[in-house]
């Protein structure tokens, strides 16, 4: 009744229903007093769709689209409730660059059409790429509230954590003993059988760090699994100090 409805950044969708299912639960519209009228609620799915310039098929079942597309979906389950206020939590942490672009381009879309949008994120550049106005809390409480034309990354991330903050750092010369880790042509399948880690090398001597970027569901649960023997390697091998410990 108040029109506000909420995205999750960990989606509330229901893998083996189809989009137009996920859409329309608990708001079915029915015919002949008995019978969910799915014709009719694809078309109204299809329509909102097509408003907005996404290319979803209403019929195809969540757990075979991708999760930018699953988000896409979320987005027309709150506009086919008619949510006027958009609450957005932490939506960009499960997507590509490229899809963060086209999320930025469907929010600007929607804030034409006169929709109130609530976008709660920690990445400073997002809120100088999107916000018209920023607020900032910390402990619960609101620090800062600033229209975001008048401020910068400095200033929003010294209010989020209470001090100046220092965005470049300077680190001593790395100090590396030998190999402990190495990794060669590594392949692992997921739990669909499906290939997710694909001829994978790299090594990591001692005192050393070192990092891998993704977006999550892209392959780094599995090589983690695969190093520390909770999941069989299809291929490749893992060297612990030269001493092979592949699967």
């Amino acid at each position: 009744d108040l029109k506000i409805g909420m995205v999750h950044q960990h989606f509330m969708l229901v893998p083996p229903l189809t989009v137009t299912e996920n859409i329309i639960l608990g708001m079915e519209p029915i015919k002949n007093n008995i019978f969910i009228d799915m014709e009719n609620a694809t078309k109204r799915v299809e329509e909102l769709s097509k408003s907005m310039g996404f290319k979803i098929d209403a019929k195809a079942k969540i757990e075979n689209i991708s999760v930018g597309i699953q988000q896409r979906v979320e987005i027309i389950k709150v506009l086919y409730r008619g949510a006027e206020i958009l609450v957005m939590d932490e939506p960009t942490a499960v997507l590509t660059p490229q899809e963060v672009e086209e999320l930025f381009g469907i929010l600007r879309s929607l804030k034409k059409q006169g929709k109130t949008i609530v976008f709660i994120t920690h990445k400073l550049n997002e809120v100088k790429a999107l916000s018209d106005r920023v607020t900032v809390m910390r402990r619960g409480k609101v620090v800062g509230v600033k229209n975001t034309k008048d401020t910068n990354q400095e200033e929003i991330a010294s209010m989020m954590v209470g001090r100046k903050v220092i965005f470049e750092i300077e680190k001593e010369p790395l100090n590396l003993g030998k190999t402990a880790l190495k990794v060669e042509k590594l392949k692992a399948l997921n739990n669909k059988g499906l290939l997710a880690v694909e001829n994978i090398s790299f090594e990591i001597k001692e005192g050393e760090i070192l990092g891998f970027a993704g977006v999550e569901g892209n392959g780094q649960t599995e090589l983690v699994e695969v190093i520390t023997g909770l999941r069989s390697a299809s291929g490749g091998k893992i060297f612990l100090y030269d001493q092979d410990i592949t699967n």
